[in-house]
């Protein structure tokens, strides 16, 4: 009979005859520890969030606001559109001109603005002065699986005062809590364009 150690869809199992040397390791692995911990707290709820159903029209909305923020160059409403969530449950926020994952209301606001030395590499992307942001939408949002939520991909391009454009791919993921649509999922990245034959 294995001993198994199950957590929000994770499991470990454990044989019951492992040798000194193996019982040794087990016992001191961080990542069991942290389990065996979690395990030991399960009258604690993970999360006590409650989603609410939304509409298609309502993540177009959010789409919108996100763009005025950008070129109102508003970050503190900007940062007010992301759900930044719990540590059980962040946020996940891959921004188009960075390689750091931003999982945080510091982290993001470090990408929109710059001057946080844990974000070296930040030099605030509504610095750039975008006037107008256009989504493009694959499809447009789609329901996600549960009906308590959307996601969206496609294209979104930024022109900046010059009349210069940068065009970038996104994935957006959305829900709703107290009323309010927020973004849960965020990657962006700048559109690949094939080599050009000469």
């Amino acid at each position: 009979m294995k001993r198994a150690l199950v957590d929000a869809g994770c499991s470990a199992a454990i044989p019951p005859r492992l040798d000194v040397r193996q019982k040794r390791f087990l016992n001191g692995a961080p990542v069991l520890r942290r389990l065996r911990d979690t395990i030991n707290e399960r009258d604690r709820p993970i999360s006590e969030r409650i989603y609410e159903p939304m509409t298609k029209a309502e993540v177009v909305a959010a789409q919108r606001a996100w763009a005025k923020n950008v070129t109102e160059q508003n970050v503190d409403a900007l940062l007010d559109l992301y759900d930044f969530g719990a540590p059980d449950e962040p946020l996940l926020f891959k921004p188009t001109l960075a390689d750091v994952i931003r999982l945080d209301r510091a982290g993001a606001r470090s990408y929109f603005v710059g001057g946080d030395p844990d974000y070296p590499h930040d030099k605030g992307f509504l610095k750039n002065g975008w006037k107008t942001v256009e989504f493009q939408s694959a499809v447009g949002p789609i329901l996600k699986a549960g009906g308590l939520g959307y996601k969206d991909m496609g294209h979104y391009v930024f022109v900046d005062g010059d009349g210069n454009a940068t065009r970038a791919d996104y994935t957006f993921a959305y829900h709703k809590i107290d009323g309010k649509v927020l973004i849960s999922l965020h990657h962006s990245s700048l559109t690949w364009l094939p080599p050009i034959d000469t």
